[in-house]
């Protein structure tokens, strides 16, 4: 993170009645000690606005009462907002937790990072956000999301072929197929439910937005990006990037049991997980990458490339067994 002049700190915690005393860059993000005890300082995004900013505040707080214990609480400023604007930047402080990112290669964490996720979707129910809040983003968007890149990928089919030969066809087949599965699947009425039952989802469930803490327990940080949406979206995402090569396989089946423990899975979610699951994701992005620039890199690194993606995927019927 790039120094900031203790000044800054200084002003924009007196936004915040409080008064900084030690100051230790911790990755993106500062940690504060204060009287009340240590915040975590950091600065918001410019496009984020400040309707967004109360979006997550109202998310943050709705979970604390709903009983989560896996979130740092988002202080309000002397004003009552969420965010402090210094110098046209804006700043939001939280309470710190302590911890570390999780290794999801390590199924003992994988499967305790899909509880918190449980948790997480469990105690998001029930909520409504009032003005000014705004999500930053909007759910429901799966099936055309796959369709704008599926049509993409057929148009680029012959040049793919020309870099990845026979692989294109294979991936081209599964693209198709998992659409077709998320098309039949009951995905836009579970959206449906999550609108009227107000679902969040966390909505960028990578490791660094989780921290391990010193007890084992995983929390959820960073809600930047939550929004309503079927919890099935979180739960691809969590077994997509907790998935390590050879161990695909064993990895979702990992969190996927870990997760029904504490919220169980209806067959229509696990139906649009299945058809989640089937769809090439790595794949598809190595050949985008590749025809965007392909004079970054040789043929063979590309195939290279490709190959390692398509080590992750999981063959259908190995995908019905574990979510089915």
């Amino acid at each position: 993170m790039p120094s900031i002049p203790p000044e800054v700190i200084a002003e924009v915690l007196a936004g915040y009645d409080l008064e900084p005393g030690r100051v230790r860059a911790v990755r993106k993000v500062l940690q504060v000690d204060t009287a009340a005890g240590p915040v975590c300082l950091k600065r918001v995004k410019d496009k984020y606005t400040t309707g967004n900013a109360w979006y997550v505040a109202q998310a943050t707080e709705h979970l604390l009462q709903a009983g989560c214990t896996r979130l740092p609480r988002i202080l309000l400023t002397r004003q009552g907002g969420p965010v402090y604007v210094h110098a046209g930047r804006p700043w939001q402080v939280q309470a710190w937790l302590p911890g570390s990112k999780p290794d999801l290669s390590d199924p003992a964490v994988l499967a305790e990072t899909a509880r918190a996720l449980a948790d997480f979707h469990a105690r998001s129910l029930g909520f409504c956000h009032r003005p000014p809040a705004i999500p930053a983003y909007r759910g429901g968007k799966l099936l055309e999301e796959f369709a704008r890149k599926l049509r993409r990928f057929e148009l680029l089919e012959g040049e793919a072929k020309s870099v990845f030969g026979k692989a294109t066809a294979g991936l081209l087949h599964q693209a198709q197929a998992a659409l077709a599965r998320l098309e039949a699947s009951c995905y836009l009425e579970l959206y449906a439910d999550a609108l009227a039952r107000g679902s969040l989802c966390h909505g960028d469930v990578l490791a660094r937005n989780f921290l391990k803490g010193p007890a084992g327990k995983v929390y959820l940080i960073d809600l930047d990006r939550c929004f309503v949406e079927a919890p099935c979206a979180d739960i691809w995402d969590l077994c997509y990037r907790g998935v390590k090569k050879r161990r695909a396989a064993a990895a979702v089946g990992t969190a996927v049991t870990a997760y029904a423990c504490v919220r169980p899975l209806s067959q229509g979610e696990r139906d649009v997980l299945a058809a989640l699951l089937s769809w090439p994701r790595k794949g598809l992005k190595v050949i985008f990458a590749c025809l965007r620039r392909k004079e970054r890199r040789s043929k063979r690194g590309w195939e290279q490339e490709l190959n390692r993606a398509i080590s992750f995927n999981i063959p259908l019927t190995k995908v019905d067994s574990l979510v089915l």
